[in-house]
């Protein structure tokens, strides 16, 4: 006989037919044939119904959660290993809905926000800057009058490319490295 596989909630009316044939003296195997569930489905609303006294449905607040703690703790290690991550790809990686993994990340401290800009200085860098600065600390006025300095600006036709987004803690800063 095919058992019930769709179905999640025993009717409250079908419990109580299961505790009147228990208490005929069927067994659960039999139990369950005649009702067309599960031996384990039959095993469990009876002995719910001998802890308890009743048959009712147990009480639950909404829907279960779809992230588990185990889940939790692979998005902020993901977050932490990859800051500058889209909500898309952490949501896709955990297998739950963008907005489930936002709000996961919200309740856990861990908001989008835009980075802090830092221009990146290697010593190679500052030691090349310093060596400039040497060689140009002994030149003349009239050199200095035949040099322009310009400020140089970025143009962008299409998208915003000024904003990077990390996940953050509030009150840590992360850097852009410009």
């Amino acid at each position: 006989m095919p058992r019930t596989k769709g179905c999640t909630e025993v009717s409250q009316f079908m419990r109580g037919r299961v505790i009147g044939m228990h208490e005929s003296g069927k067994s659960e195997r039999a139990i369950a044939q005649i009702m067309d569930l599960t031996k384990s489905t039959v095993h469990n609303i009876i002995t719910r119904f001998h802890q308890t006294g009743s048959c009712d449905v147990q009480k639950r607040t909404g829907r279960p959660s779809a992230m588990t703690p185990r889940l939790e703790r692979s998005m902020v290690r993901s977050v932490l290993k990859f800051r500058r991550q889209r909500i898309m790809d952490i949501a896709r990686d955990s297998g739950v809905s963008t907005q489930t993994a936002r709000s996961t990340l919200h309740r856990l401290g861990y908001h989008g926000r835009v980075a802090k800009k830092k221009p990146y200085l290697s010593k190679i860098h500052i030691r090349k800057r310093k060596q400039w600065a040497d060689e140009m600390l002994d030149k003349d006025e009239d050199y200095w009058e035949n040099v322009i300095f310009s400020d140089e600006s970025k143009f962008e036709l299409f998208g915003n490319k000024r904003h990077v987004i990390v996940w953050r803690r509030r009150g840590k800063s992360i850097y852009h490295l410009v």
